[in-house]
C-alpha cells in the first residue's frame, strides 16, 4: 500500500509548500502588483495540499479521531504559548479585557490567534466535522462540502461577483465566519483527502492520466483568475479577498496529491523525512521571524523580508529537528 512506502515526493513538496506559505505572508513581489497577484495565486495551492494530504493519511490510518485531534490541539497550545506576547499585543494591549477576549475567541475558532494558527484549528475542527459526518451520513458529507466551498469562494475570489441582495447576504455571512480562513475552508479539502484514501488504489492505477488533468485544471485556474481580475470580481481596496479561495483550487489540490503519491522523487529517505518535519516548523515559525524583522529591522513586505524569513526559519527548523533527538521536549514544536 502507498502509506507503507517512503513518499519522498510528498515530503519534498511539503517543504516547498511551507516556503510558499512564507511567500504568502511576506509578499516578495509586493512592489509589482501584477506579478504579486499571480505568485500569490500559485502559492495558494500550499494550504489546500496540506489539508488534503493530512486528511488522506488520517483516513488511511483508521486510528481513533481523539488522538489525532489531541495532537493538533497540543501543537496549537505550544505555539500559542510561544507567541503569547504577540497575541497579547494583538488582542489585549489596546482594548478592554472583555473586548480582547471576545476577539480572541473569534480568532480561536474562526480565524487566527497567533500568526499562521488558523491552519491548525481549521484542520482540527474540519477533520472533526468530516469524521462525524462520514459516520452519520456520507451523502450529507458531500452536500456540506459543496456548501462550504461556495461559502469559501464567496468570501474570496468571487466576493464581488454580484451586487444582488442574495449574493450580498451570502458574502456578508461568509465574511462573518471568515469562510476562506476558518474550518469552513478546510472541510472540502478534508473530504477530498478522505475520498482519496477510500479510492487510493483505483486512482493511483490511473495516475498516468492525471498529468493531463493537472495541466487542464491549472489552465482552468489561469482562465478563472484572469476572468476574476478582468471583470473586477476583486478590487484593490479588498486585496485580502484576492485569491484565498477559488474553484479551480479543489481539483488541482486533489490531482496534485494523487501525482505526488504515485511518483516518488529520487531523494534520500533521511533527507525527505527531514523535510517533512521541517515543513511544519517553517510554517509555524516564519511569522514570528517575519514579525521580528519588521519590528526590529524596519523591513516591509517584499523580497528581502521573504528571503530573510525563509533563510532563518529553514536552518532554525533543521536545528530543532536535530536537537530534538537529544532534547525530546523540542518534538512538541512539530
Amino acid at each position: 500500500m502507498t502509506t507503507k512506502k517512503e513518499l519522498t515526493s510528498v515530503d519534498v513538496f511539503k517543504f516547498v509548500a511551507a516556503l510558499m506559505v512564507v511567500a504568502l505572508h511576506t509578499k516578495p513581489f509586493a512592489s509589482f502588483p501584477e506579478t504579486d497577484y499571480w505568485v500569490t495565486a500559485l502559492c495558494r495551492i500550499a494550504v489546500p495540499f496540506f489539508f488534503v494530504v493530512s486528511s488522506f493519511f488520517y483516513f488511511k490510518s483508521n486510528k481513533p479521531i481523539a488522538g489525532y485531534l489531541k495532537r493538533l490541539a497540543q501543537l496549537y497550545v505550544v505555539w500559542l504559548v510561544i507567541e503569547s506576547p504577540i497575541v497579547y499585543m494583538r488582542f489585549f494591549a489596546n482594548s478592554s479585557f472583555i473586548e480582547g477576549l471576545k476577539n480572541f475567541m473569534i480568532g480561536l475558532f474562526l480565524n487566527n490567534t497567533f500568526l499562521a494558527s488558523w491552519y491548525l484549528m481549521a484542520l482540527l475542527l474540519g477533520m472533526w466535522v468530516v469524521y462525524l459526518l462520514s459516520k452519520w451520513s456520507p451523502a450529507l458529507l458531500y452536500v456540506v462540502g459543496v456548501l462550504c466551498a461556495v461559502l469559501s469562494v464567496s468570501h474570496s475570489a468571487y466576493f464581488h461577483l454580484s451586487d444582488s441582495e442574495g449574493w450580498s447576504t451570502l458574502t456578508a455571512f461568509a465574511s462573518k465566519c471568515f469562510a476562506s480562513n476558518s474550518f469552513i475552508a478546510a472541510i472540502p479539502y478534508c473530504i477530498l483527502g478522505r475520498y482519496l484514501a477510500l479510492r487510493e488504489e483505483c486512482l493511483l492505477k490511473k495516475s498516468g492520466s492525471f498529468w493531463f488533468l493537472l495541466v487542464a485544471f491549472v489552465g482552468l485556474a489561469i482562465v478563472e483568475l484572469s476572468l476574476c481580475k478582468h471583470y473586477r470580481l476583486w478590487s484593490m481596496s479588498d486585496s485580502y479577498f484576492l485569491t484565498d479561495s477559488f474553484l479551480s483550487l479543489y481539483p488541482v489540490a486533489l490531482v496534485l496529491t494523487v501525482l505526488l503519491l504515485a511518483y516518488n522523487l529520487p531523494v534520500n529517505k533521511e533527507a525527505s523525512r527531514m523535510m517533512r518535519k521541517m515543513s511544519i516548523l517553517v510554517y509555524l515559525s516564519h511569522p514570528v521571524i517575519a514579525t521580528l524583522l519588521m519590528k526590529a529591522c524596519g523591513m516591509e513586505h517584499g523580497m528581502t523580508l521573504y528571503l530573510c524569513s525563509a533563510l532563518i526559519s529553514a536552518p532554525l527548523s533543521f536545528a530543532i529537528v536535530k536537537l530534538s533527538n537529544k532534547i525530546p521536549l523540542l518534538k512538541y514544536l512539530y
